[in-house]
């Protein structure tokens, strides 16, 4: 071991072994470090993030603040108890302008999902089934994909107007109203 004394503090080279250190003030630890059994009060920053191993797949804040758990291939994020929510940011965005909110059962508008983008709802699914769009929803791919199918066909259809293009089959058929049928 190679200690060295500075006017602003001690330098240590070398492979120091400790069973007790009460540091006051800040640690600068650069290269590999294993610390076993840590218990952090007060303010803490990352400035990289939490890397954890599969021996060590869960991360908790009781009733929810936080909570992480890993298992068969799969990873559980839960949010914070009935009244709470889950939201996924993207680029850390804390207002919420890019995000996925999920709703716990007992909070606002709850067991609801909310996809946002550019600060705006654009998609909810609701507690209920329904679905609430602010857009176009349109299909990837021109005269591609079906809406519905012979067997799950769509109760109804409202529109305020109806543009149908190709081969249309119309049955049972009630038509009220001005009507105008050219061609």
């Amino acid at each position: 071991v190679r200690v060295t004394t500075t006017s602003t503090g001690i330098t240590v080279g070398g492979t120091v072994v400790a069973t007790g250190a009460d540091i006051n003030g800040d640690l600068d630890v650069d290269g590999h470090t294993n610390l076993d059994n840590v218990s952090i009060a007060g303010i803490t920053t990352l400035s990289t993030g939490i890397n954890m191993t599969a021996a060590t797949s869960s991360l908790y804040v009781h009733d929810g603040a936080l909570s992480y758990y890993a298992a068969n291939n799969g990873v559980y994020l839960n949010g914070a108890g009935a009244n709470g929510w889950l939201r996924l940011n993207a680029a850390g965005s804390a207002n919420d302008r890019t995000s996925i909110n999920l709703n716990g059962h007992s909070a606002t508008g709850g067991d609801s999902i909310h996809f946002r983008t550019n600060s705006t709802e654009r998609f909810r699914i609701h507690n209920n089934g329904s679905m609430t769009a602010s857009g176009t929803i349109a299909p990837s791919a021109n005269n591609t994909y079906d809406l519905g199918g012979s067997s799950n066909l769509w109760k109804k259809i409202y529109a305020f107007d109806l543009d149908v293009d190709g081969h249309t089959n119309l049955d049972n058929v009630s038509i009220a109203g001005v009507t105008t049928f050219t061609g």
